[in-house]
């Protein structure tokens, strides 16, 4: 099996990743003061106002707690999976993440459909599982090498 063959560092990360998106979503929802579009006057609700979500901290007159989307990141949170399978397998890896991304944007749509929120809550989602992926799989293992640096040249003129 795939997922078997991949070290056993690899398999934790993603695991541990993947965990890390899934438990960040709902700490910065309960963090945010936006509420959901159905809660917004302009939308037919009946207390909360649109106050971009840039003004962090700005009440809104509503519940809040509505960015960014749950349901999205149900999808996303699954992006580290590209990450740890690029290595092993590139084609499983695009195939994975083309599924993840599709999956996101379907829950991201019905949501937006249903009225609990609006499109931009749910590429912020994306952009943050992807960035906590990024910095994640750069930042926590040390043993690879940053992509822009390639090999590194040691002072005695030998390839390390």
């Amino acid at each position: 099996m795939l997922v078997l063959a991949m070290p056993r560092r690899s398999r934790l990360w993603w695991i541990g990743t993947t965990l890390a998106c899934v438990a960040l979503i709902p700490v910065l929802k309960r963090a945010s003061s936006t509420s959901c579009p159905w809660s917004l006057i302009q939308f037919g609700g009946d207390f909360a106002r649109y106050v971009p979500h840039w003004l962090l901290g700005l009440p809104d007159g509503g519940p809040g707690g509505c960015f960014p989307s749950g349901h999205a990141s149900t999808a996303f949170a699954f992006i580290p999976g590209w990450f740890a399978l690029r290595d092993h397998a590139p084609r499983v890896a695009r195939f994975f993440l083309v599924v993840v991304l599709i999956c996101g944007a379907v829950l991201g749509w019905v949501q937006m459909m249903r009225g609990a929120h609006f499109l931009s809550h749910s590429l912020w989602t994306a952009w943050i599982c992807w960035a906590v992926s990024l910095l994640s799989w750069y930042g926590l293992q040390p043993w690879r090498e940053w992509p822009l640096i390639g090999n590194q040249v040691s002072l005695d003129g030998g390839r390390s």
